[in-house]
This record gives C-alpha cells, structure tokens and sequence, in this order.
C-alpha cells in the first residue's frame, strides 16, 4: 500500500516541479509511469510522502531534431521509443522491455534512472557515450541546467544531485545511423528480466557496448581495432534467475553473435 497521507503534485512547468521538489525534499519523488515506484513502495522499499507529476512538463516529452541532435525526453514510453524509426537501436532495446502494456507505462527517465539494476533503455545511449540534460535547484531558488556526457554522469548509475530531475538524452544525428547490434536472453520468457541484455555500435573500426542484467548495474565497454570479449567486462553475477557461468555463457554467445554482424 501507499503511505498515509499520501501527497500529489502536477506541476505545468520545469521550474514549479523543481522547486516543488527542493521543498519537499527527500521525501518526495519525481514520478511518469509510476511502475517502479508502486512496486517497490508495496514491497516496502519506498515510503515517499509525495509524488511530482512530470507528464504534463513539454520538455520532457519532446523528441526530435534539434539542430544536429536527436533530442528524447524522459516522459516518453517504452512503446513510443519502440515505434520511432529515428533511433534504430533505441527501438529494438525498447522493445525487449516487458509487453506492450507495461511499455505503455514505463517512461525512458524512470528506466534509466530508476533502483532496478537493468535500466535496458538506458544502454543505447550508454554505449554511443550520449549527452544527459538535467535540470535541479541552484543558488538563490533558481533553476540551473545543466549537460553532460553519460560517461561521466554514470558510475553504476545515474549521478543525480540533490533534486535533479533528468530531462532527456541528445545523440549526434549521424550517430543513430551507425551499424548497431542488438540481442537479449531471458530464462523465464521473452518478458522476463534479461540474463544478458548487450547493445554494440561500430564507429569505425572503434566498437562501443552496454550490457544489462549480466551485472548489478548496466556496464559499457570499449575496444578499437578487435572485438569485446568477456575480459573486457567485469565478472557476472549470480542469483535465482541464473548463476553467474549462465551469465557469461549467454553473454559471450552474445558477443560472438555481434562480431559476425558488425564485422
């Protein structure tokens, strides 16, 4: 169930929801789909006493070129992901994610910045390096923006400030044209959580991956002028979905399977 006197908040702008945020503080979550967060205050992992609404934020829900980016805010669903033909890779690790109804609900922001370990929408955009727009609280109560390349903002996750609230990712336009690799293996069924989830790009002769579900947290690897292997990854994880060689197994086959196609 939800905590007692549960508090909901639809701000109409950036900067109301941002404020609203620094005064509630820790308490309070930004909130989209909603998905992560009714499951995991159910289990008992959430108490929040608030959630700000960010679907009515145009900002977050804009997608498209800008100037020589393609722009993809975090409001927008799986399934909108799934069906934009602009980004490829996007599309296809989109798709992977539950079914169609569940991807209706989940929102690009909450998948990459959520407390799952998976966050599969996130690995296209890890894997080509992309550019994190974030927006939180600055001096004297005003709005601060800020971006930066996700290598730098991920270190197992998304390094958010205090109140900051992920807008979007912006990729060089060019760069969704790039030859991609995209394959996902479950034990449970095509909707369960991935065992290993791996999205490559191919710059030249420069290959760039991210992989899910293998580990505790989306991992990237880069390797110019010969393949990924497993040694150019951490070792796997183990727990009752599969064991830790399953893990590798499947993700070595994976990585077999992107040579042949990006060779």
């Amino acid at each position: 169930m939800m905590a007692a006197g549960f508090a909901y908040f639809r701000p109409e702008s950036l900067e109301e929801a941002i404020m609203t945020k620094a005064r509630l503080g820790d308490s309070a979550l930004y909130y989209a789909g909603g998905t992560e967060i009714l499951s995991l205050t159910r289990s008992g992992h959430y108490a929040p006493t608030a959630v700000i609404d960010i679907k009515y934020i145009a900002e977050c829900s804009e997608r498209g070129a800008k100037g020589e980016s393609l722009f993809f805010g975090s409001n927008l669903s799986l399934s909108e992901l799934a069906d934009d033909s602009s980004f490829p890779l996007l599309a296809a690790a989109a798709r992977g994610v539950a079914d169609r109804t569940v991807r209706n609900r989940i929102r690009l922001g909450a998948n990459c910045a959520g407390r799952l370990p998976y966050r599969e929408a996130l690995l296209p955009f890890l894997a080509l390096g992309a550019i994190a727009h974030l927006a939180g609280p600055g001096q004297a109560g005003r709005l601060e923006r800020r971006e930066l390349g996700l290598w730098s903002l991920h270190d197992k996750r998304l390094l958010l400030g205090p109140g900051e609230l992920l807008l979007g990712f912006s990729i060089r336009a060019e760069e969704a044209a790039l030859p991609w690799f995209y394959e996902r293996s479950t034990k449970g069924g095509r909707v369960d959580y991935p065992i290993a989830s791996l999205c490559m790009v191919a710059r030249g002769e420069t290959l760039s991956a991210a992989v899910s579900g293998a580990f505790e947290h989306p991992v990237r690897a880069e390797a110019k002028a010969r393949p990924l292997g497993l040694s150019d990854f951490p070792p796997t994880r183990s727990d009752q979905r599969a064991s830790a060689a399953y893990r590798a197994a499947m993700l070595d086959l994976a990585l077999e399977r992107a040579k042949e196609a990006l060779a």
